[in-house]
Protein backbone atom coordinates (compact mmCIF):
# COMPACT_ATOMS: atom_id res chain seq x y z
CA UNK A 1 0.00 0.00 0.00
CA UNK A 2 1.71 3.36 -1.34
CA UNK A 3 0.63 6.40 0.47
CA UNK A 4 -1.07 5.60 3.38
CA UNK A 5 -0.37 7.20 6.78
CA UNK A 6 -0.36 5.22 9.55
CA UNK A 7 -3.44 5.96 12.01
CA UNK A 8 -2.42 8.66 14.95
CA UNK A 9 -1.53 7.19 18.53
CA UNK A 10 -3.18 9.00 21.06
CA UNK A 11 -1.42 9.53 24.71
CA UNK A 12 -2.93 7.68 27.58
CA UNK A 13 -5.20 8.71 30.37
CA UNK A 14 -2.17 8.46 32.49
CA UNK A 15 0.37 10.25 30.44
CA UNK A 16 -2.71 13.72 29.77
CA UNK A 17 -2.90 14.03 33.44
CA UNK A 18 0.73 13.76 34.00
CA UNK A 19 1.14 16.31 31.48
CA UNK A 20 -1.65 18.56 33.02
CA UNK A 21 -0.19 18.32 36.50
CA UNK A 22 3.16 19.11 35.38
CA UNK A 23 1.57 22.38 33.14
CA UNK A 24 -0.17 23.24 36.87
CA UNK A 25 3.33 23.00 38.29
CA UNK A 26 5.09 25.27 35.96
CA UNK A 27 2.44 27.88 36.28
CA UNK A 28 2.00 27.55 39.91
CA UNK A 29 5.54 28.44 39.97
CA UNK A 30 5.52 31.40 37.60
CA UNK A 31 2.43 32.68 39.11
CA UNK A 32 4.28 32.30 42.77
CA UNK A 33 7.50 34.32 41.31
CA UNK A 34 4.82 37.11 39.70
CA UNK A 35 3.83 37.48 43.25
CA UNK A 36 6.49 37.61 45.33
CA UNK A 37 7.36 40.14 43.12
CA UNK A 38 4.95 42.57 42.83
CA UNK A 39 5.03 42.11 46.97
CA UNK A 40 8.79 43.10 46.82
CA UNK A 41 7.70 45.86 44.62
CA UNK A 42 4.61 47.04 46.93
CA UNK A 43 6.93 46.66 49.65
CA UNK A 44 9.22 49.30 48.42
CA UNK A 45 6.84 51.68 47.21
CA UNK A 46 4.83 51.61 50.88
CA UNK A 47 8.81 52.42 52.21
CA UNK A 48 8.38 55.50 49.95
CA UNK A 49 7.31 59.00 51.48
CA UNK A 50 4.89 59.19 49.28
CA UNK A 51 2.11 62.20 48.86
CA UNK A 52 -1.55 61.89 49.86
CA UNK A 53 -4.23 62.45 48.11
CA UNK A 54 -5.16 66.24 48.94
CA UNK A 55 -1.53 66.78 48.69
CA UNK A 56 -1.99 65.73 45.45
CA UNK A 57 -5.35 67.43 44.15
CA UNK A 58 -3.86 70.98 45.65
CA UNK A 59 -0.93 70.70 43.48
CA UNK A 60 -2.57 69.80 40.14
CA UNK A 61 -5.53 72.72 41.40
CA UNK A 62 -2.83 75.09 41.94
CA UNK A 63 -0.98 74.59 39.13
CA UNK A 64 -4.54 75.17 36.57
CA UNK A 65 -5.75 78.09 38.95
CA UNK A 66 -3.16 80.06 40.66
CA UNK A 67 -0.27 79.45 37.90
CA UNK A 68 -2.80 79.13 34.83
CA UNK A 69 -0.61 76.17 33.72
CA UNK A 70 -3.05 73.65 31.77
CA UNK A 71 -0.34 71.63 30.77
CA UNK A 72 -1.01 68.98 33.04
CA UNK A 73 -4.00 68.08 31.23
Amino acid sequence: MVGTKPPPTCPSIDEIKSTMGELFDAQTKILLAKLAEMETRLNELESCNHMGPSELFMGIYENLTIYNDWTLL
